[in-house]
């Protein structure tokens, strides 16, 4: 008499099918996931520049706004750059900004302060954001109004930021 039951290699082949269709779904959300970790940031770094231009605009004073591209952070600090104006943005481990643009010069390394007016007005900016699987994306910020938009092609970045400011901006 047989009994009734699975023998082991069913329950292998069983297991390597299901571990090969998990794989697979891996591979597939994967993509999607890193887009989704990549905007998290471009959505902190344009919270961060507003809440910057807020600050300034309602307490009537001019607020520095320090990228450190080493350190991965960015902080508000008061004109007089003695006191810290709330807690800094901390970029993930994941991601850094490998350049910095502005009108006049482009920054890879160190820091610089970027001035916002009492009236919440600002240079016109970009980052350069970088992941650590090599994608990256430009942010443009537009100095009158803060407007953050996203360039995932460099080309067409460096046509609009020449657009703006001439070839030899930057």
């Amino acid at each position: 008499m047989r009994r009734r039951g699975f023998t082991l290699l069913e329950i292998v082949l069983v297991l390597l099918i299901v571990s090969i269709i998990a794989s697979a779904v891996v591979v597939k959300l994967q993509s999607p996931l890193q887009n989704a970790r990549l905007e998290d940031v471009v959505g902190w770094l344009g919270q961060f520049d507003r809440i910057t231009r807020t600050y300034a605009h309602r307490q009537d004073r001019p607020v520095r706004m320090i990228v450190d591209l080493d350190k991965r952070q960015l902080r508000r600090m008061d004109s007089s750059e003695s006191e810290n104006l709330g807690p800094p943005l901390q970029l993930p481990a994941r991601c850094r900004i490998d350049a910095l643009r502005l009108p006049t010069e482009t920054l890879t390394r160190g820091s610089i302060a970027i001035v916002c007016s009492t009236g919440g007005l600002m240079p016109t900016y970009a980052f350069r954001l970088v992941e650590t699987g090599g994608r990256s994306r430009w942010l443009l910020v537009a100095g009158l109004t803060g407007h953050v938009t996203t360039f995932d092609d460099e080309d067409r970045f460096n046509k609009i930021w020449e657009g703006l400011f001439g070839r030899d901006a930057g």
